[in-house]
């Protein structure tokens, strides 16, 4: 989940490029100085098709047309992400006092490719560039604490390629994310398709930010695909992988489940 807050904060950059040179450059230099930053980051290319608009009323934001992220420089499978629009909106009076409150971001008909090498390294494991991304990264400690409103992804997809080779197909996906307090309990719920079959989630991680850092930290999620249920309640954490708590299921519809 690093490479999504990673992302976050380098498109802070993007917005504090654009709402600087709102009256100085036009917008496709916008662009090319926020791909320069990204990549110099991060060493991935960004690429912005569309325009770039900044705004400064009621919050400042920045919104984009089509973009897309590299891959990794090992991987033959295309684009790690492609996407008809990204719009963000920060509230500026917190901004200026150096409190990162997000009010919103929409990503538009995201297309995500995550894969794994046969080394186990991951895609989302950006590893050129972190020293120079302003402690904007996570990676390791020190993820710079923020607060959002509401991410929106609308008709996205997202693909998994295991380090085997074996593919993981959500479609259709529509997500939100809200984090009001960094410190505090993040809501996650999405609904697909995955591989064919329809599946909502809802989730609840309270202790974000230590969750981010590798924490083990309290989880409740529940998870419906076909007919059947599961519903988790414990603890988890991410690096490494690790659960403990309370799972009960309904395994009416196992076709479902099993997809």
């Amino acid at each position: 989940m690093r490479w999504v807050f990673r992302i976050i904060g380098l498109i802070l950059v993007l917005i504090a490029v654009a709402v600087g040179a709102l009256f100085l450059l036009p917008a496709d230099r916008i662009a090319r100085i926020a791909e320069d930053k990204f990549e110099s980051a991060t060493g991935r290319a960004l690429t912005i098709a569309g325009d770039v608009r900044p705004s400064l009323w009621p919050n400042i934001g920045v919104q984009t047309g089509a973009l897309s992220i590299a891959n990794a420089d090992w991987s033959d499978s295309g684009l790690m992400l492609e996407a008809d629009g990204l719009s963000v909106a920060v509230e500026l009076m917190p901004l200026i006092r150096g409190d990162v409150r997000i009010k919103g971001v929409q990503l538009d008909a995201p297309r995500i490719l995550l894969e794994a090498g046969r080394d186990g390294l991951g895609n989302w494991i950006f590893t050129d560039g972190a020293a120079n991304d302003g402690g904007q990264s996570g990676a390791g400690t020190g993820t710079r604490a923020f607060s959002l409103d509401q991410a929106v992804v609308s008709d996205g997809a997202l693909t998994f390629i295991a380090a085997d080779g074996e593919r993981t197909d959500l479609r259709a996906m529509d997500a939100t994310v809200e984090i009001p307090d960094f410190a505090g309990a993040a809501k996650i719920d999405l609904s697909a398709t995955l591989n064919g079959a329809p599946v909502v989630l809802d989730s609840t991680i309270t202790g974000f930010g230590a969750f981010l850092e590798g924490g083990t930290v309290p989880v409740d999620l529940a998870a419906r695909a076909g007919k059947s249920t599961v519903d988790f309640n414990g603890r988890a954490g991410l690096a490494p992988f690790a659960a403990a708590g309370t799972l009960t299921g309904n395994l009416d519809d196992l076709r479902g489940l099993t997809a």
